[in-house]
């Protein structure tokens, strides 16, 4: 069970970090994440 937690937490996480990048350095990006 942890390592499905720790999955699902990287995940967000990365998911997080790629959309806050890609609104910082391409606007455009963004609409399609």
């Amino acid at each position: 069970m942890k390592t499905v937690l720790v999955t699902a937490v990287v995940t967000m996480a990365l998911t997080v970090a790629v959309r806050a990048a890609a609104k910082r350095f391409a606007p455009g990006v963004a609409v399609y994440l």
